[in-house]
């Protein structure tokens, strides 16, 4: 794991801003890449897209975090297709739960176009 993916991930992970000298920054809520947000907290719970960007940086970057996190190291690669989690990622511009349990669900409520309940419900 890099030192700056210590530093930014560990400061997102404790919701404090941090900024490196190079490309990657939070400020608390989201964790950026080259001034795209690669993370996010979404309530409680980890989120991450790629922001169409499939690279080695990219993936480091969540998965590095991920495993700070105690998550493990969700991303992959496999001739140039997207993984978490095993599962190949359907869309490398959306937001998915960094959580397995909470990928996999979301992936089959997606699939059966499941609404998302509102806040109260």
């Amino acid at each position: 794991m890099r030192v700056v993916a210590q530093r930014v991930g560990g400061a997102f992970l404790n919701r404090e801003r941090h900024h490196e000298v190079n490309n990657t920054s939070t400020d608390g809520r989201r964790l950026y890449l080259h001034g795209h947000t690669i993370m996010r907290w979404k309530d409680d719970e980890l989120w991450f897209n790629m922001s169409g960007w499939a690279s080695v940086t990219t993936r480091s970057r969540i998965n590095d975090v991920c495993e700070l996190a105690g998550l493990g190291r969700p991303l992959s690669q496999h001739r140039h297709v997207q993984y978490a989690h095993d599962v190949e990622i359907p869309d490398i511009y959306g937001w998915y739960p960094a959580d397995r349990h909470a990928f996999t669900v979301k992936l089959v409520e997606d699939a059966l176009d499941v609404p998302t309940p509102l806040k109260g419900e």
